[in-house]
């Protein structure tokens, strides 16, 4: 979980380059209800670009000049092992929300 929530902050940071230093936020959340824990990383950067979309989580596509095209691709991979979902979606205002949700496993309350 921490490389995945590392490879969200990341990528928002990066996403934030061009932005002036007064809009750099990134909110971190969580929730949990009985079956499931989430997590969502907010930035209020340049967004996806609606070309990119259907292709965010495939290995090695990215649409940075100096990227690899793996974190979110070892992100999707981690979470989807953990019987999860991984999502990402731009603001309505600006930037992206990238989150995942995880089923809560049986004990963990105890």
């Amino acid at each position: 979980m921490e490389q995945v929530i590392l490879n969200f902050i990341r990528n928002s940071l990066d996403a934030m380059d061009n932005v002036a230093i007064a809009r750099r936020e990134i909110i971190i959340t969580t929730e949990q209800d009985q079956d499931n824990v989430r997590l969502f990383v907010i930035d209020f950067g340049s967004g996806i670009k609606s070309n990119s979309e259907s292709n965010l989580f495939d290995a090695f596509y990215t649409t940075k000049s100096e990227g690899m095209g793996l974190g979110l691709s070892i992100s999707r991979t981690i979470i989807e092992e953990h019987s999860g979902t991984i999502t990402a979606s731009n603001n309505p205002d600006a930037g992206a929300c990238f989150s995942f949700e995880i089923p809560v496993s049986a004990g963990a309350n105890s």
